[in-house]
């Protein structure tokens, strides 16, 4: 076969790497969930466990869009400028294999996270 043709062959069966989300119950999204999680409870006061509306991984760095609740499952509840569920988000980034939050928000009022969109291969939403 022509080395070109091996070439071209070998490029098109390399697979495409982009960001994905890692299942529940996987050891990546507990490890990213247990990094993120002492930063809420430090300023939700209490225990926390994540309803995850959006997680993105790419390569070393992850975006997460999540709802901190009670360990009974009730919403913690925020004043933002009224009284809501608490709502928050993050990035983390991947070094030496352990997760580390580099940005955390708990009930934004704008879209903060734009600036870590470059590092996301597909972007991140509404940026």
């Amino acid at each position: 076969m022509r080395p070109l043709v091996r070439i071209l062959l070998l490029v098109l069966a390399t697979p495409l790497v982009l960001a994905a989300s890692p299942p529940p119950g996987s050891g990546e999204r507990a490890h990213i969930m247990d990094a993120l999680r002492p930063n809420f409870e430090g300023q939700l006061g209490g225990p926390v466990k994540f309803v995850v509306k959006r997680l993105v991984v790419d390569d070393n760095f992850a975006y997460v869009d999540v709802r901190p609740r009670q360990k009974n499952g009730r919403p913690y509840r925020i004043q933002r400028p009224g009284w809501m569920d608490a709502y928050g988000g993050a990035v983390l980034e991947k070094k030496d294999g352990v997760w580390r939050v580099i940005d955390a928000r708990l009930g934004p009022t704008d879209v903060w996270y734009c600036g870590w969109s470059s590092h996301f291969s597909g972007g991140l939403p509404d940026c």
